[in-house]
Parts: C-alpha cells; sequence; structure tokens
C-alpha cells in the first residue's frame, strides 16, 4: 500500500518540478502581464490540453508525454541518490533539503506579503451573509481567531498532498528504527504533529496570497479521485505566479523538496524491509545494495508510466481514489486502539486486570472503529469516480486496493511457514505462535520502559551480545544463545567467562 501511493506521489513530484521551470518560457516569449482572473479558463486548458494532453477516458490511453517522462525520470533519479545508502545519507541529507525548503518558502511569504499590488485581485472573495446580502471578505490577514477554524487546517492538510502518508510510511519507519523510551517516543510524536499539522497551515498562510478562492473549478478540482491539493497548486497558484518565474520556481521547487522528504522516508522504509527478505539466489548475483536499490527504483520509475499517458490522469484517478478507500480504512482501525491504549496508559493510569483487557481493548475500540467504517463507506465514497460505460474500471480498482493486504498476508504466511523448523505442521504451528518473533531476553512486564505497555525495553546490559563490539558474529540468533550460553560477570579488572 505504500508503494502504491509512493508511484502516485512520484507522479506529483514530477508535476512540481515541471512547474518549477515553466513559467520561464514566458519570460522567453515577452509575455508578463499581470494574471487577471478572467484568464483562469486559458490556465485550465493549459492543463488539460497543453500540458496533460488529456484524453477522452481510461478506455484511451493515448501515447506518453516526453517531457512528463524526463520529469519522472528526474524524480526517480533524485530518490535513488537519497536511498541507495539506507538511512545513513538520508539523515544527513534531510538537513539540507529542509533548510532548502525552508529558505524557498520565505521567499514566497515575504514577496506575497509585500507585492500586494501585483496579486490584489485575489484578496477577496464573495460570501453570503445571513441577510442574503453578498459581502467581501478580505482573506490577506490570517489571525488568531482564523486559526481556530476548522475549515483552514483542512485546507492546509488537503494541500499537503503526503498528509495522508504519515500512516502509510513515517509511523512504520519510526515503529522500527526507534528505542522503545517514553522520552524518546513523545518527542517523535511531537514532531510529527509539527510537521503534519503546524507546518502545513503554515504553507497554506504563505500561499494564500497567490491563490483566489472562487478559481476552484474545472476537471481537475471537481473530478472524484483527484487530490485537491493539485487544483490549488497547478491550476489556481499557477494563474497567480506564472508570470513571475522566480517565485513560481522558489514555489513549485519548495514543494517538490518537502514531498520528496516525505517520498525518500516512506521509501527507506520499503526498502529497509524488502532488502532482508530477497531470496539467496538474488543475493549471491546481486551483492551490493547501490545496485538492488537501483533496480528497485528502476523497476517503480517503469510502473509509473501508465500515468504519463495521455490517459495517465484517469489512471491516476483510479488507483488514489481505491488506495484511499484502504489507507482511510486503515487510519481509522488503528487510530482507536492508539487512543484507547495511550488514554489507558497515561491518563488513567488504572491496574487493569487481566479479566477486562480484552474488553479495554477489544470493545472499546472495535465499537468506534465499525461506527466511523460505516460512515466512512456511507458518506465518503459513495459514488463511482467513473460512468456507466466504464464500469469495468472500477474491478481494477478493487484489486489494486485489494492486493496489498491480501498478497502481504499470503506471501507473509507462506515465508513464516518456510522458515520454520520440523515438519509442515509443526511449521504452521510456529507460526502462528506470538514468540516465535525475536524479542529481548531481559525483557519483563516490570522493567518494561512505558510501564505496562508490553514493549521490549530499550536499555541491553553492558555485556549483551549485540553491544560487544569485540565479539565475534555468529549465524546464531540472539535466543538461541541465550539458551546455550551462560555469561557471569566477574570482579573487576578480569574478563569475562564464558560456559
Amino acid at each position: 500500500m505504500t508503494f502504491i501511493r509512493c508511484l502516485t506521489s512520484g507522479l506529483e513530484l514530477s508535476y512540481s518540478l515541471y512547474f518549477s521551470f515553466v513559467s520561464f518560457d514566458s519570460l522567453r516569449s515577452g509575455n508578463t502581464s499581470v494574471v487577471r482572473p478572467t484568464e483562469y479558463g486559458d490556465v485550465n486548458r493549459y492543463f488539460h490540453e497543453k500540458f496533460l494532453q488529456r484524453s477522452d477516458g481510461i478506455a484511451e490511453p493515448g501515447h506518453m508525454i516526453w517531457y512528463l517522462l524526463l520529469c519522472l525520470l528526474a524524480t526517480w533519479i533524485v530518490i535513488y541518490l537519497l536511498t541507495f545508502k539506507g538511512t545513513a545519507i538520508f539523515a544527513k541529507s534531510v538537513y539540507g533539503l529542509t533548510t532548502t525548503a525552508f529558505i524557498l518558502l520565505l521567499v514566497v511569504l515575504v514577496y506575497g506579503r509585500l507585492k500586494d499590488n501585483l496579486i490584489s485581485y485575489s484578496r477577496h472573495y464573495v460570501v453570503t451573509g445571513k441577510n442574503e446580502i453578498t459581502e467581501i471578505q478580505d482573506v490577506r490577514t490570517v489571525s488568531v481567531v482564523h486559526l481556530g477554524s476548522p475549515e483552514l487546517w483542512v485546507d492546509a492538510l488537503l494541500l499537503h498532498m503526503n498528509s495522508i502518508g504519515l500512516w502509510s510510511g513515517v509511523l512504520p519507519l519510526l515503529g522500527t528504527r526507534i528505542y522503545n523510551k517514553k522520552v524518546v517516543v513523545n518527542s517523535a510524536v511531537a514532531l510529527l504533529i509539527i510537521a503534519y499539522s503546524i507546518f502545513p497551515v503554515v504553507t497554506y498562510i504563505a500561499l494564500e496570497p497567490y491563490y483566489d478562492m472562487s478559481w476552484d473549478e474545472g476537471f481537475i478540482a471537481l473530478q472524484r479521485g483527484i487530490k485537491p491539493g493539485l487544483s490549488y497548486l497547478f491550476l489556481g497558484v499557477f494563474s497567480t505566479v506564472r508570470h513571475h518565474p522566480v517565485i513560481a520556481l522558489c514555489l513549485f521547487m519548495f514543494c517538490f523538496l518537502f514531498g520528496m522528504i516525505h517520498q525518500v522516508i516512506h521509501l527507506c522504509v520499503i526498502w529497509e524491509s524488502l532488502l532482508p527478505s530477497l531470496p539467496k539466489m538474488i543475493m549471491k548475483r546481486i551483492r551490493r545494495r547501490e545496485y538492488l536499490i537501483g533496480i528497485a527504483c528502476f523497476s517503480s520509475f517503469l510502473l509509473s508510466i501508465p500515468f504519463i499517458t495521455q490517459g495517465g490522469l484517469f489512471v491516476y484517478m483510479l488507483v488514489n481514489s481505491y488506495v484511499d478507500r484502504l489507507v482511510f480504512t486503515l487510519i481509522i482501525v488503528s487510530t482507536v486502539p492508539i487512543i484507547t491504549g495511550y488514554l489507558k496508559q497515561e491518563s488513567l493510569y488504572l491496574p487493569v486486570e487481566r479479566v477486562f483487557m480484552s474488553a479495554w481493548y477489544g470493545l472499546a475500540s472495535l465499537i468506534p472503529a465499525g461506527m466511523l467504517i460505516y460512515y466512512f463507506a456511507l458518506n465518503v465514497y459513495p459514488y463511482s469516480i467513473f460512468g456507466y460505460d466504464e464500469q469495468w474500471a472500477e474491478k481494477i480498482g478493487w484489486i489494486i486496493s485489494i492486493s496489498p493486504i491480501s498478497c502481504c498476508m499470503i506471501l507473509g504466511a507462506v515465508h513464516a511457514i518456510y522458515k520454520g523448523k520440523g515438519n509442515f505442521k509443526q511449521k504452521c504451528i510456529q507460526a502462528l505462535k506470538a514468540d516465535s518473533l525475536n524479542a529481548t531476553d531481559s525483557y519483563t512486564e516490570e522493567n518494561s520502559e512505558t510501564n505496562n505497555t508490553g514493549f521490549a525495553s530499550s536499555k541491553s546490559p553492558s555485556n549483551s551480545v549485540m553491544g560487544n563490539k569485540n565479539e565475534p558474529e555468529t549465524n546464531v540468533s540472539q535466543a538461541e544463545k541465550a539458551e546455550t550460553e551462560i555469561v557471569m560477570r566477574p570482579p573487576e579488572f578480569t574478563e569475562v567467562v564464558k560456559v
């Protein structure tokens, strides 16, 4: 599921990369006049007819668009350069990417607040008051009162294209990379709140002067299955900044860099999970990590080619719509137990008996999750995104939506049975046991750093096998060493005795 979302996000990043430089064409042609709202129709036609060269439907794929092909290839090359060494090179480069993105956003913010005369026409929009009198409201100033309105936060998350990717990439990475220490977990949650709530609002405030709310129309804005952020950036904002190439470069390059950070985080999760699971035959033939990541990125580029055809927008709508259905369902299912467990652990802190554990974590999570899923299925996606004559595409969408979970469950079960020991029946029993997972030997409910949450402690003993650098590496697992070795702690200034 995360990989499918990375494919669609790669297409969106290629759009941002293209629009970063296309505005310089207006200087070359000598057309530097100020944009007026009447030109929105021209921008809409440019986006669909010249940029996308959109066909009439998903049944008409058409030919590939060469400049989108180059932008998509450049996007995946950048992704490869940031992921081929793993999290080490990305952790170093993220400082430069984040700093550059903030500088570009600052330029856009300052220019939009100072150059009022260039974009003053997009400062107002028409609303209807209680007395049905048309009032003109100024949306230029965003005060503290406006921050209390939910519309601003919703619009900011819609603009932030990777907002849903929080659950499909960032949290799994944190779950596998950070130690289970309460201070670290709380700090990570605080950083996620900043990255996915506060920062999108700041971005929305910075881009607001360049956007007219009354321009939210056209095919890409009204069609189901398309993220609202696409219409916001590539139609509304581009209509204003296309005659200011430097600002357009800063704005869309900021979107590219900030989206690239999230894209690389998600793909690091995928690569780190995929590489250890590769068959030994492949690992013997291709031993270098750089080659394996290169093959994976090139394969991802090939899988993204249907998006850059003339009918690629409809393919994007299909994949994005049905994957979002699955993502939202997983968000609902996973959010409720997490909130319930966190409240129980941090706020209530009650000595809940073992008998009532299933009721607390089961019914208290299952009932709200079921209600939310029912509301989601009934109101969020009640209509089809294609016409009656294209119902065959709906089946493809359901296959794309269900395949990540079904394939992972089937392949995971086969892998667990294959790695088990004994006959087939014993392998199946071992695969179903929870204690077959690798866990730390020093874990008890008393020494867990998050009290009774059931997670293993992050503090390893000083004489642990993993912490001793002088001990030679073996192929024996840590659990097996605990059964065959007895490590005695000798007096000071002596060596460790092993029996």
